[in-house]
C-alpha cells in the first residue's frame, strides 16, 4: 500500500465516526534530504519489503495537506505513525521560518512532543558514526563551520535526559547493512511482515483445530482420540466381523462422537500457497519443499484424510448400524459384533487425529519460538497394525514417484499388468 492509500485510509471516517486504523505498522523516516537521499531510499524500500508504511517527504506518495502551512503539512503525517526514525548527518537542511531550527529538528520536536502525550510515535535516532565521534573530538570535516554548532546543539538536545518516558538513546553507524541491523533489532524484524501475518493466523488456526481435537477429564487435557483402542486384533477380510468388549465398544463409540466433520484450514492453505515457507538451496538455486513447508503439507494431507474419513463414517449405511451396535453393547455391557470394515475406518479416523495433533503442536512450537527447527513428528500409517508390514512393502516412495516422473517410458498394456501382479 502506497503512504498515501495509508494516509487516506487512515483519516477516512468509518460508519461509527471513527477514523478506520491500518493494521499494516507506519514510519515516520526524519532526515535531511540532499545529503541523504541514497540512504533515505534505500531504507524506504527495505522497510516496505517487510510490510511497513514509509512516509518520506520526497516520496510523490507523502500526504500534503493543501490547507496547511509546508511546515505543518510536513509534522502531520507523525500523528498517524507508529515510530519515529530520525538519521542525523553532516548537514542542517532547510530551516523553518521565524524559528531558527531546521525542519528536521521540528520534526523531532513534534514527534517528542505526541509521545509524550499519546505514547507514540516509538523513537529511533541513528547518526552517522563520524558526527556521533566527533562530538567528543571536534568538528568533522564533512561539516561546515557554519553548521556544526547547529548539529552539536541537535545532537546534545537528542542525547539529553528528558521528560520521563523521553527516548535518548543514538544509534551509529558507518554502512546501510549497520542501518538495517538497528532497524531489525528495533522494530523486531525476523522476516516480512507478510510471512509474520500468515504465521500469526496459522498459529491461531492450529490452536482453534487442537481445541476441537481435545478434553478435558478431571484436571487433565487430552486428546479425545486417547480412548480409541487402537490395539484391536483384526481378522483378515473386511467382509468379517469382528467382536468388541463391552468397554472397548464403550470407547470406540465415545471417540465416535469426539469426531470432527471439518477443520479449519484456510490459513494453512494460504501459508502453503503462498510459498514463504520454502527454502532455497543454493547448490541447485531453486526452491524446494524444506521440513517446514513439508509438514504444512502433510498436515493438510491428514485434514483431508480425516474429513473423508468420517464422511464416510457419517454415510456409510453399514457403519452407522455398527455405531448404533457398539452403544448397545456398551449400554448393555455385552459384546457387540461389528464388520471389520467399521473397525478399520474408525482406527484410520483415529489415526488422522492423532496425526494432526502431533503436526499441530510441531508446527505450533516452532511458530513460537519453543524450537530452532521444527521437529517433525511420527506419524500413524492410516492402515491397522496388522496390515502395516504389508502395506509397507508395497507403498511407493518420494523417489519412486519422483523417478517413474523422469522416466520416458511408462505405458503397459493391461496384460503386462495383470502378469507382473
Amino acid at each position: 500500500m502506497s503512504t498515501r492509500a495509508a494516509s487516506l485510509a487512515r483519516s477516512a471516517p468509518s460508519p461509527d465516526g471513527r477514523p478506520y486504523r491500518l493494521d499494516m505498522p507506519t514510519i515516520f523516516l526524519s532526515s535531511t534530504i540532499r545529503d541523504m537521499g541514497d540512504l533515505r531510499s534505500a531504507m524506504k524500500y527495505w522497510l516496505e519489503q517487510q510490510g511497513f508504511v514509509v512516509f518520506a517527504s520526497e516520496s510523490p506518495d507523502f500526504p500534503h495537506a493543501l490547507d496547511r502551512e509546508t511546515v505543518a503539512a510536513a509534522l502531520a503525517p507523525i500523528d498517524d505513525c507508529d515510530y519515529y526514525v530520525l538519521v542525523v548527518g553532516a548537514r542542517v537542511g532547510a530551516l523553518v521560518r521565524d524559528e531558527g531550527i531546521s525542519v528536521t529538528r521540528a520534526e523531532f520536536r513534534h514527534a517528542c512532543e505526541r509521545r509524550r502525550k499519546t505514547g507514540r510515535p516509538h523513537m529511533l535516532h541513528l547518526v552517522r558514526r563520524e558526527i556521533y565521534d566527533a562530538r567528543r573530538t571536534g568538528r568533522p570535516a564533512v561539516v561546515s563551520e557554519e553548521e556544526w554548532p547547529a548539529i552539536q546543539d541537535f545532537l546534545d538536545e537528542i542525547a539529553k535526559q528528558g521528560e520521563s518516558g523521553d527516548p535518548n538513546w543514538l544509534r551509529s553507524f558507518d554502512t546501510f547493512g549497520e542501518v538495517v541491523d538497528v532497524l531489525r533489532a528495533t522494530l523486531h524484524v525476523s522476516g516480512p511482515l507478510v510471512r509474520r501475518a500468515l504465521e500469526a493466523n496459522l498459529q491461531w488456526e492450529l490452536t482453534t483445530n487442537t481445541r476441537e481435537l481435545l478434553g478435558r477429564n478431571k484436571n487433565t487435557i487430552r486428546p479425545h482420540a486417547l480412548v480409541y483402542p487402537d490395539d484391536l486384533t483384526l481378522p483378515s477380510g473386511v467382509a468379517d466381523t469382528v467382536r468388541i468388549e463391552p468397554r472397548e465398544a464403550y470407547w470406540m463409540f465415545l471417540f465416535r462422537l469426539s469426531l470432527r466433520a471439518s477443520l479449519g484450514r484456510s490459513a494453512l492453505d494460504e501459508c502453503i500457497n503462498s510459498g514463504h515457507f520454502l527454502e532455497y538451496d543454493v547448490t541447485t538455486h531453486a526452491f524446494v519443499v524444506g521440513p517446514l513447508q513439508r509438514s504444512l503439507l502433510e498436515l493438510r494431507r491428514q485434514i483431508e484424510s480425516l474429513e473423508g474419513v468420517v464422511g464416510t463414517i457419517n454415510s456409510d449405511e453399514t457403519i452407522k448400524a455398527d455405531i448404533t451396535a457398539l452403544a448397545d453393547g456398551a449400554r448393555q455391557k455385552r459384546e457387540a459384533e461389528v464388520s471389520e470394515f467399521t473397525v478399520r475406518f474408525l482406527y484410520a479416523a483415529w489415526s488422522a487425529t492423532m496425526n494432526v495433533l502431533r503436526l499441530n503442536r510441531a508446527l505450533y512450537q516452532v511458530l513460537a519460538g519453543v524450537p530452532a527447527t521444527i521437529e517433525v513428528p511420527k506419524l500413524t500409517p492410516a492402515y491397522a497394525p496388522d496390515e502395516e508390514s504389508k502395506m509397507s512393502e508395497e507403498e511407493i516412495s518420494e523417489q519412486d514417484a519422483s523417478d517413474w516422473l523422469r522416466s520416458a517410458e511408462w505405458r503397459v498394456s493391461r496384460d503386462e499388468e495383470i502378469a507382473a501382479s
